[in-house]
């Protein structure tokens, strides 16, 4: 148990060091509901989410996000197009498992067991089904008009847009440090008195700050620690590739997550760059799995719908922690993503101090935003 814990401490701290501020959120109940509880009182506080998007607002004009309220998520129940008889619907997608996480009781105990062995990463307590609708007719017109009716069935929590939005993302200056290029990063010049021999760690000034190299004598990583990069994919490097595994490329709907932009990649390298091998720089973890998630289009843009697909992807894939480095990117709040962070129960990191602003929220947050 005690080298478990230091080995998930180990990459607690390496996540510290991608920016200078971060905020993380941790949701620590994974119980099965039972009668103690106090989801009831959520319930009846349980408010829909109106929709605000215009027709000058940039979204997809074929389908709707929808979000099912917690009562009627933590049920045994599967919507169908005839649940929605006043909308043109052409089809529905779950975004979520398409099987009912929970009933409202187990038979047996053994049944709760399963259950609660199936849902490790699921906060169950704020738990609501994420649905895309396919709708008949195409047109940002259409889309509103089908989001004000679906708005009105009681079992809908919030119903928007899939809102695309873009951004130009920021490959890291320090090219000297990164791991976009191969050639560079060859030369060993290690010092004797270093802990590691990689030739540019001296340009690492924050594994000083963080004291890496006392981490480092309690554990370098381990392999049975997985992190999710949802970023810009992450391309094949000498001085990453073996703590690589497949991820999943959300833009293009395959698992070719090579990375165009370079941003995702030195976000990885920072995370898990192998130490001690004579090759570029060394991450805080030598040893880990970085699962790469790519949400970004060759341009910059992206859409709601690819974010909230790769937390869900973690979270069945049982992927127990998140990096998310992309900065302020929404431009307004999300209830699809939102809720998409707050069915994930493992550890999210996410950059909210690269600007040097005060991101400290007036009130305390049930999910943070980016």
């Amino acid at each position: 148990m005690k080298k478990v814990s230091t080995e998930i401490l180990s990459i607690f701290v390496s996540m510290i060091m991608i920016f200078q501020l971060l905020s993380i959120s941790t949701f620590a109940n994974n119980s099965i509901l039972d009668e103690t509880n106090s989801v009831d009182n959520e319930l009846i506080c349980e408010e829909k989410v109106y929709c605000t998007a215009t027709l000058e607002d940039n979204f997809d004009d074929d389908c709707v996000l929808v979000v099912i309220n917690h009562e009627n998520s933590i049920i045994d129940r599967i919507f169908t197009v005839d649940d929605f008889p006043s909308v043109d619907v052409k089809e529905i997608t779950y975004l979520t498992s398409p099987i009912t996480p929970l009933f409202e009781e187990s038979e047996t105990e053994t049944e709760a067991q399963e259950k609660a062995e199936i849902l490790a990463l699921t906060n169950i307590e704020k738990f609501h089904h994420i649905l895309r609708i396919d709708l008949n007719e195409f047109g940002k017109d259409k889309v509103l008009e089908a989001i004000k009716v679906l708005e009105k069935f009681d079992f809908v929590l919030s119903a928007e847009p899939n809102y695309i939005g873009s951004l130009d993302v920021p490959v890291a200056e320090n090219k000297d440090i990164t791991l976009e290029n191969e050639n560079s990063l060859l030369t060993v010049t290690s010092t004797t008195d270093s802990a590691t021999n990689d030739p540019e760690l001296d340009k690492q000034d924050s594994l000083e700050k963080i004291q890496a190299e006392e981490a480092w004598s309690i554990t370098t990583g381990s392999k049975q620690i997985k992190v999710g990069v949802i970023d810009t994919g992450v391309s094949a490097h000498s001085d990453l590739n073996a703590n690589l595994t497949t991820g999943y490329d959300f833009v293009n709907n395959n698992t070719d997550t090579s990375d165009e932009d370079g941003h995702g990649t030195h976000v990885a390298g920072i995370i898990g760059a192998i130490g001690n091998n004579g090759i570029g720089v060394t991450g805080m973890n030598w040893s880990v799995k970085i699962v790469p998630y790519q949400f970004l289009e060759s341009n910059g843009d992206f859409n709601y719908e690819a974010i909230a697909k790769a937390v869900l992807h973690a979270r069945e894939n049982n992927i127990s922690i998140l990096n998310c480095s992309f900065g302020s990117i929404f431009m307004r709040f999300n209830q699809t993503v939102t809720s998409a962070f707050e069915n994930y129960d493992g550890l999210i990191v996410c950059a909210s101090g690269n600007n040097g602003n005060n991101n400290e929220p007036n009130i305390e947050p049930t999910v943070f935003f980016l």
